[in-house]
């Protein structure tokens, strides 16, 4: 095998290693969600071709806290019921938590959703609008509140499931500034996603394909004698059963 046939073939091979490499991403970040400690946030951002989709994972007492119900009881009332009735302030919080913007524009929240998950841990999804091209951006929200109560935090994770990368990743607190991604980080992210491989072929491969590779006729050579020879023995088998 010359070298641009190795080189062709490494090319072939470099879109199914991303492939891999992204779904093991998601497969650690659904276990490092469950696995955080109770100041630390979960955030990960899923770009789509038709919406921005954020999901946030905190432990149940900083979910109290964000709805303003840092008093609550486990002893006196289940967690699901704590969260029913603080459900109005837990979306409403949400919904604020980070500030996405695109090329200096905020993009507004059409659907929230909260839910109880493992380990009472609570759930947030929420729905934006699609990302069109140029420049994007996360800031503070919420999260600031939560300073006053301990050292919370949370890790971000922006995803662009289209192209199947990783766009960035950064951990946000109370006083952090926005964290962005440019338009070129962007732009150079989708043009370097999959990389259509070149193939060049000279003269002299098309020419050795040709005489090296081709099928040769079968009537070439000795190879008809040897069918020839076959079809009488057959022919004078069927003669000799007959006259038998």
């Amino acid at each position: 095998m010359n070298g641009e046939a190795i080189q062709f073939a490494a090319n072939q091979r470099r879109p199914l290693r991303a492939i891999f490499g992204f779904i093991a991403l998601l497969s650690v970040l659904a276990t490092v969600a469950r696995a955080h400690d109770p100041y630390e946030i979960t955030t990960r951002a899923f770009l789509y071709s038709n919406h921005l989709e954020l999901r946030i994972e905190m432990e149940f007492p900083a979910a109290m806290l964000l709805a303003g119900q840092p008093g609550w009881r486990t002893n006196e009332i289940s967690a699901a019921e704590q969260l029913s009735l603080a459900y109005p302030a837990l979306a409403a919080r949400a919904a604020g938590f980070l500030h996405v913007l695109t090329n200096g524009v905020p993009l507004p929240i059409t659907s929230t959703n909260v839910a109880l998950g493992v380990e009472d841990h609570v759930s947030f999804i929420l729905w934006l609008p699609p990302v069109p091209p140029g420049a994007l951006s996360f800031g503070i929200g919420e999260l600031k509140q939560l300073s006053g109560h301990g050292p919370y935090g949370t890790s971000l994770t922006v995803l662009d499931m289209v192209q199947r990368r990783v766009l960035g990743q950064a951990v946000l607190f109370g006083d952090s500034a926005p964290f962005q991604i440019s338009a070129a980080e962007r732009l150079a992210t989708n043009q370097t996603n999959n990389p259509s491989p070149v193939i060049r072929l000279s003269s002299t491969n098309l020419s050795r394909a040709t005489s090296d590779t081709a099928p040769r006729p079968i009537w070439n050579g000795w190879w008809w004698l040897l069918v020839l020879a076959v079809g009488t023995l057959l022919l004078a088998n069927v003669a000799i059963r007959r006259r038998k």
